[in-house]
């Protein structure tokens, strides 16, 4: 027996209300065993793959909200067409772009054919150029962000400092001129060494040289694996110990040392992740 038309707006309010939560306890008394979904866009064509589809969605937009503009019945073919518009914050992976917390509108037209008061089957048309040009613009907030992709010390003596923190800490050297040495570190930024007279050429200014035994206000901070190795070999490599090893308050482990220009370095690793 074909359903009304209130029968067929009432399914379809129902069926689109799945879009509205993330309850979807519903879904399966909602759909027909044998539906069919003629846009899967790479899932399963049936319900599971349906779900999924809208799990997905809901990962990616934890507030999506959409609203029915317009709904079309055709009472012959048993079937509602529903124009609809949404918006929702990306919080999660869409379509390849990591979250980017920007709100992305979205609109389309879905079809559904329902039969014996149940959804079974589902053709739906997205605006995919629109939304693909507001994802491109979106870019993650901390992609904006300027990155940190490299350190230069100021030094005295260039050979000796070079020697100094290849020796102390076994990075690779990546670039090596007359004034100039930079090493290259583990998530693949740099730390340089400049002879002082050749960093005054891009400065404009010599800097300041600091009394024997003096401390410099530049401060570099390495979490280490081996922490009692990275101590060992500044010692070999003639660091000088600020502070010795200990618990600090901000939930490290952690001892101070001095480069042969000054610098304090500290090695240190977190609380409770001892050897």
């Amino acid at each position: 027996m074909n359903q009304n038309y209130e029968d067929l707006v009432a399914i379809a309010r129902r069926w689109f209300a799945l879009w509205q939560g993330e309850d979807l306890s519903a879904f399966h008394k909602i759909h027909h065993p044998d539906f069919i979904d003629h846009s899967p866009s790479g899932r399963a064509a049936d319900g599971n793959g349906f779900r999924q589809g809208i799990e997905d969605l809901y990962r990616a937009f934890p507030d999506f909200h959409g609203q029915i503009d317009e709904l079309v019945v055709d009472l012959k073919k048993q079937s509602v067409s529903i124009r609809w518009s949404a918006s929702g914050s990306q919080r999660g992976e869409f379509f390849g772009v990591p979250p980017t917390d920007r709100r992305l509108q979205f609109s389309g037209i879905e079809i559904i054919e329902i039969h014996q008061q149940q959804v079974m089957a589902r053709w739906g048309q997205w605006d995919g150029l629109d939304l693909k040009e507001q994802l491109a613009a979106a870019k993650p907030a901390d992609e904006a962000l300027p990155r940190h992709v490299l350190t230069i010390l100021a030094v005295k003596d260039l050979p000796a400092a070079a020697k100094f923190y290849q020796q102390a800490f076994g990075w690779p050297m990546r670039v090596e001129v007359p004034v100039y040495v930079e090493f290259g570190l583990p998530d693949g930024r740099g730390f340089g060494v400049y002879q002082r007279e050749g960093y005054a050429h891009n400065t404009g200014q010599l800097p300041a040289a600091l009394p024997t035994h003096a401390i410099s206000a530049t401060e570099i901070y390495l979490h280490c694996e081996n922490l009692e190795l990275s101590i060992e070999q500044l010692k070999e490599a003639g660091a000088r110990e600020l502070s010795a090893l200990a618990e600090r308050d901000w939930g490290d482990q952690a001892a101070y040392f001095a480069d042969p220009d000054g610098n304090v370095i500290v090695v240190a690793r977190p609380l409770g992740q001892q050897n």
